[in-house]
């Protein structure tokens, strides 16, 4: 089992976004950044996602004719945030993101702000040293 801490693993620098921000600019920062998320947040806590789920979903509606492009981040995020603690053992987060079926898990301070994100990534990077 991987020895790490959720403290250790995860990545602090977290591009996020406001839920106002205007979703061509959420698309330029995933396609700058090369990144696969950004967190929406509102005076730095963390209200939704939009990751590449998301954006395939858009791509979808649009080629099909369903609906336009929406025009904030708050129209396109998945709202249904599920997040770990700093607190947490990286064992609870590991089944938080098994039982979800998701790929990034934010992670909140005590107080609920965002302290970082551990993505699938990090996951196995850290597998990957252990075994080492």
């Amino acid at each position: 089992m991987l020895s790490s801490t959720i403290d250790s693993l995860m990545t602090r620098k977290v591009i996020r976004v406001e839920p106002d921000c205007p979703v061509p600019d959420v698309l330029k920062k995933l396609h700058a950044y090369r990144i696969s998320c950004v967190v929406v947040c509102e005076d730095n806590t963390p209200i939704g996602m939009i990751s590449e789920r998301d954006i395939v979903g858009l791509a979808y509606k649009l080629v099909s004719g369903r609906e336009g492009i929406p025009q904030a981040a708050r129209n396109l995020m998945s709202s249904s945030l599920i997040t770990a603690c700093v607190s947490d053992s990286l064992e609870d987060a590991i089944a938080l993101i098994e039982k979800h079926h998701i790929r990034h898990l934010p992670v909140v301070e005590v107080d609920g702000s965002l302290a970082g994100l551990i993505t699938q990534t990090d996951l196995i990077r850290a597998g990957l040293h252990a075994g080492a």
